[in-house]
């Protein structure tokens, strides 16, 4: 075992990212950090809903104008298109998307300006890394039900699914 792990490396953690949320300068960068890898997930929500969209547009021929897919439409304009082409029947689904879109609008427009009291202490910190990992979770709970509706339909259809590749080996 390299000696610069401290038994939690089986938690991804060596004991020097560990020290460094000791320090004001460390969790302010894990803060910043971890916000940057939470707005990723939201892209990669936002984008599982445009190659859902694309798909089901190739099903349905003209069912949407596909230059309306894609950079044209906001995350919450997307989810719209799919609510109004599929039922969700898990009702978790449907809250987890809604939660999701509000997530990343209050990632985008509000965290900073609303927490951003809570840089100036320990606690404060660490309770954005905890409210960041919550956020986290869902958007990609999100994303992996968006994805995996893709590929169930696809699959259903026996349509090619474009984005097939990156979920196989």
């Amino acid at each position: 075992m390299n000696s610069s792990n401290t038994g939690s490396s089986d938690r991804g953690y060596s004991s020097e990212s560990l020290r460094m949320l000791e320090t004001e300068e460390g969790q302010l960068n894990a803060v910043f950090a971890y916000f940057g890898s939470v707005v990723q997930h939201a892209q990669l929500f936002e984008q599982g809903l445009t190659r859902f969209l694309t798909m089901y547009n190739r099903i349905l021929s003209d069912t949407l104008a596909i230059d309306d897919i894609g950079d044209k439409m906001t995350m919450g304009q997307l989810l719209g298109k799919v609510r109004r082409f599929v039922e969700l029947s898990d009702e978790s689904i449907e809250k987890g998307f809604t939660t999701a879109l509000h997530d990343r609008n209050y990632l985008i427009h509000r965290f900073f300006l609303e927490r951003n009291s809570d840089l100036e202490l320990t606690e404060g910190r660490m309770k954005l890394l905890y409210e960041l990992n919550q956020i986290e979770r869902n958007l990609d709970k999100s994303r992996v039900a968006i994805n995996a509706m893709r590929i169930a339909m696809c699959e259903t259809l026996g349509i090619e699914d474009e984005w097939a590749h990156e979920y196989r080996d």
